[in-house]
């Protein structure tokens, strides 16, 4: 009875990362987050391989449910930290209600924008997706709770967005 009860705690943790992310075994999760939409839940992770550093060497966006992707981008890995670009920044505690840290990570599908964009302050953190494009203007909030990432390190590891909102940003120059 202990060993099945020892099992069960073992593989609890990875059935939950299963509904968490996109992101398959062996792949680091950089962005990750569960959605509602008018069809229901959907996922949306930024999913890649990570050097030492965990820096990404390819990076792809996923959107769908667990086992059923319904887009991917993009299709190749080859060269795909080319196709996004990125910014942080970070204002330190420096008495209540004073620290902030938002990054954000884009790239465009054709005449579409993306945008994954994370925020936190002193007292709550927030993962939002937009879509812009013709016809198409969609802003989806990340229901709670939201699991750790590795996002910063893909930000650092990706070229400056020069349409980022905020001064003395980090990024990859």
């Amino acid at each position: 009875m202990r060993f099945v009860a020892l099992l069960g705690l073992l593989v609890l943790p990875v059935a939950l990362a299963a509904e968490t992310s996109l992101c398959g075994p062996g792949e680091t999760v950089y962005y990750t987050c569960v959605t509602k939409t008018p069809k229901g839940r959907k996922w949306a992770a930024l999913c890649g391989e990570a050097d030492q550093q965990r820096r990404p060497t390819w990076l792809q966006y996923r959107f769908g449910k667990p086992g059923a992707i319904e887009f991917a981008y993009p299709a190749e890995h080859a060269g795909s930290l080319k196709k996004f670009m990125a910014g942080h920044y970070l204002r330190p505690y420096q008495g209540p209600d004073t620290a902030i840290d938002f990054g954000l990570i884009r790239f465009k599908n054709g005449a579409f924008d993306y945008v994954l964009e994370y925020s936190a302050d002193d007292k709550s953190a927030t993962r939002t997706i937009s879509v812009k494009g013709p016809g198409v203007d969609r802003n989806l909030t990340c229901l709670p709770p939201l699991p750790p990432t590795h996002m910063l390190s893909a930000i650092e590891s990706l070229p400056c967005d020069p349409d980022f909102p905020m001064p003395n940003m980090r990024c990859a120059e």
